[in-house]
């Protein structure tokens, strides 16, 4: 008869042809649940703390807009890279946040709700300015990538989304 013990399950064998038995820990053992993505961003919100939190995202801006830019021009932050395959994130309070979610917070005020994403109007994953980021759908998300490819490339193509998209 063999007796063994890995993470806390008990498991009893015994040699020729006799029952195996095995014992899971209590339920009062379970691991919490995680908190949902969403619900950090609208604890955010409510605490009223979005204002000392998006300070942070532009404490991180790469340096000043000259004042003849353009207004549709793209804001990136120091901690993005070259080809903007990651988010960036800032720490506030000891949790970290997607620095584009806080920047689409500040322009729509309000949080995400469950099932949204912060979309970038501009289709630069690398841009934290408020005016090009909102709230959308995953799917609708998702389409706004058809635009970046078509508009300015094929006339008769029309921007179907609401705010539009912008592109050079």
């Amino acid at each position: 008869m063999g007796l063994s013990a890995e993470n806390s399950i008990t498991t009893n064998t015994t040699v020729n042809k006799q029952q195996t038995k095995t014992m899971l820990p209590p339920a009062s053992v379970a691991a919490p649940a995680p908190i949902p993505f969403v619900s950090i961003y609208v604890a955010l919100f409510t605490a009223g703390l979005l204002a000392q939190c998006y300070n942070l995202v532009k404490s991180h801006r790469k340096g000043r807009n000259p004042s003849n830019a353009r207004l549709d021009t793209c804001r990136f932050s120091r901690m993005a890279g070259r080809r903007g395959k990651h988010y960036t994130q800032v720490r506030f309070q000891g949790r970290k946040y997607y620095e584009h979610v806080i920047a689409a917070m500040k322009y729509c005020h309000r949080a995400p709700r469950p099932g949204e994403e912060a979309s970038h109007r501009c289709g630069d994953a690398r841009c934290i300015k408020p005016r090009h980021l909102c709230f959308e759908t995953g799917a609708v998300n998702k389409t706004r990538a058809c635009c970046h490819m078509y508009l300015g490339v094929h006339p008769s193509y029309v921007c179907p989304h609401f705010p539009l998209c912008l592109v050079d």
